[in-house]
């Protein structure tokens, strides 16, 4: 038997669920407008003024691209980008690039890059392969690199990395069972 208490309960349930949707809906809403509205605004990654937008852009594993790939904001490539991609956000690349890499910061997983890899401050580099030189502020290394290494404050290298090339770096921690085919450069540091 339904009372009159039991249907003002399942009114003001129903009450509460339009309106919690109707929130949703709304935040959904200003969120897709906004981000059609950065789209618009990011004219393209080479000018200046650009600035990194709140969204990434994606590279899902089904889209291959060829030629040069800019973006303004962070970028995840699961994908196959043959060309440079270069950055000023934030690149996670887990598929192949050829081509060279630059952006901020770069995380490499998995990935087979064919092409040299710059970043402004961090590249992290775990079970792929780089054809190609690393330039970084800092980096750690649990990959295969076969190209040389400069990296102006701090290299890890773990312990399933493998380097063919030299190493130029401020500071270097080497694990067991990491392998360097190459030469360690550690500038003298002394103040005059």
């Amino acid at each position: 038997m339904i009372t009159i208490k039991n249907a003002l309960n399942r009114h003001n349930v129903l009450k509460d669920s339009c309106q919690w949707l109707a929130s949703k809906f709304a935040a959904i809403s200003s969120y897709i407008t906004a981000r059609t509205a950065a789209a618009q605004d990011t004219k393209a990654a080479t000018d200046e003024e650009v600035t990194p937008a709140q969204y990434e852009g994606i590279i899902t594993k089904d889209i291959y691209i060829d030629g040069a790939l800019r973006c303004g904001s962070n970028l995840k490539i699961y994908g196959v980008v043959n060309g440079d991609v270069t950055c000023r956000g934030n690149i996670d690349v887990t598929n192949q690039v050829i081509g060279n890499i630059s952006g901020k910061r770069v995380y490499l997983y998995g990935a087979k890059i064919t092409g040299n890899v710059a970043a402004a401050e961090t590249i992290r580099h775990e079970k792929g392969v780089v054809n190609g030189s690393i330039e970084a502020c800092n980096a750690e290394i649990d990959g295969t690199v076969n190209g040389d290494i400069k990296v102006s404050e701090l290299l890890n290298i773990r312990k399933n990395a493998v380097i063919n090339g030299d190493i130029h770096a401020a500071m270097v921690s080497i694990a067991k069972k990491a392998v360097i085919n190459g030469k360690l450069c550690i500038p003298n540091n002394e103040r005059q």
